[in-house]
């Protein structure tokens, strides 16, 4: 891993504490419950795809435009 996939690694932990805090004060089953919970899904999804995911870094650079 190089220095880019670390820091991007520390920002979504980073994240996932933040989302975790948010989700542990809102009310279950709320509409702030679900939308967090969903974000929380998200950003391990991120996670995992960067620490199991030897090519990243080549996909990421080869797929940037959307036409």
């Amino acid at each position: 891993m190089d220095s880019v996939q670390i820091n991007q690694i520390q920002l979504l932990q980073r994240g996932l504490d933040s989302v975790h805090d948010c989700i542990s004060r809102v009310p279950y089953r709320s509409w702030a419950y679900n939308y967090w919970s969903g974000v929380y899904a998200y950003l391990l999804r991120r996670l995992n795809t960067l620490t199991n995911d030897t090519d990243i870094r080549e996909r990421i650079y080869t797929t940037c435009s959307l036409h």
